[in-house]
């Protein structure tokens, strides 16, 4: 409402200044919009096609390299997690033959172990050996039915169990 006294003045402002204001855009329009229609009318017939063009040129050129540069990177992702893959194998393979072959090579030893360890059993006697004597007992040499594997025996180049 402080407004409100200050409306006559303003209406006579507006009154005074809309006629030429409405006059000068009338002129603008007379004078300016017709050139520049025919400027914009020449821009769309003699300059946005070869814009069309060049950029849709350029838009399917890039598209073209794109898809180029994707399906190199695609075939390369599946050539390395392939090589990766057969190494991965590899490795295992070998995990398990070394594996399987030291497994082998184990029970060979212990079958060639208890081979001789069921001869020696069986052995009464060995020539040129002598039993370790008890306190107070004379050293004596193994004969037939002793068996080595119950007692100490001295041996030439030492003591054996």
């Amino acid at each position: 409402m402080a407004v409100a006294p200050f409306l006559p003045q303003l209406a006579e402002i507006t009154a005074q200044l809309l006629p030429p204001l409405i006059e000068l855009f009338g002129e603008l329009i007379t004078t300016w919009l017709p050139p520049l229609t025919t400027a914009f009318e020449w821009i769309a017939k003699e300059v946005l096609p070869w814009v069309i063009v060049a950029v849709q040129d350029l838009a399917d050129t890039w598209s073209d390299r794109f898809t180029a540069m994707s399906n190199y990177l695609r075939d390369a992702r599946q050539f390395i997690g392939d090589a990766v893959d057969g190494i991965a194998g590899f490795f295992t393979g070998l995990r398990d033959t070394v594996s399987e072959v030291w497994d082998k090579v184990v029970s060979t030893i212990a079958k060639a172990i208890g081979a001789i360890g069921d001869m020696m059993k069986r052995v009464e006697w060995v020539p040129g050996c002598r039993v370790d004597p008890e306190p107070g007992q004379q050293p004596r040499h193994l004969g037939p039915g002793q068996r080595l594997r119950r007692r100490r025996v001295h041996h030439r180049s030492g003591w054996a169990a």
